[in-house]
């Protein structure tokens, strides 16, 4: 094994990204690279979505883009808004992305993030609205924390909860 192998199989950042999700994490990417050519979307930070404004881009998928964005009725709130991305809007992939948004509506654990609301573009694209949960990476929480390996363990065991929860609701997630 290598300094950069994890004993779980997958990547240490891989790892890390699964890992955070229990303290909250959304990674921002430092430096926001789209597949597709801004000027293709229709949505964009300073617009709109029914009823949320879109504030920023958190991030991009293979098929969605996820934006921070403020809830603007009934209720004021920072929410996650994940969209298909324009040219991605295959019959294929909106059956994929309907059958993503209902599994993770039927989630119901502490360390996973809750469904609030799900629709469809103007355009005709799906999207789906989350809890948005800010923090730190697993390793920085671990570092600022001074978690001996016992504690890191334990947070780890949480994590190992939360994805054992979603299997039993038949999610699965590749690794890339």
């Amino acid at each position: 094994m290598t300094n950069n192998d994890s004993i779980f199989g997958v990547p240490p950042e891989g790892l890390d990204r699964l890992v955070s999700r229990v303290l909250g994490d959304i990674e921002q990417e430092k430096e926001f690279q789209p597949t597709v050519p801004l000027d293709t979307w229709t949505e964009r930070p300073g617009g709109q979505i029914g009823n949320y404004r879109l504030v920023s881009i958190l991030g991009e998928g293979g098929m969605g883009v996820v934006y921070c964005a403020q809830q603007e009725a009934p209720i004021k709130r920072q929410v996650a808004l994940k969209v298909i991305k324009p040219g991605m809007d295959t019959k294929h992939v909106i059956a994929r992305f309907e059958a993503e948004r209902q599994a993770l509506a039927l989630l119901d654990h502490p360390n996973i993030a809750r469904v609030y609301h799900a629709g469809t573009t103007q355009g005709g694209r799906p999207y789906f609205v989350m809890e948005l949960v800010g923090g730190v990476s697993i390793m920085e929480y671990c570092d600022r924390h001074k978690l001996s390996i016992r504690g890191r363990l334990d947070l780890f065991l949480q994590v190992c909860d939360a994805v054992q929860h979603a299997h039993q609701k038949g999610i699965m997630h590749e690794w890339h």
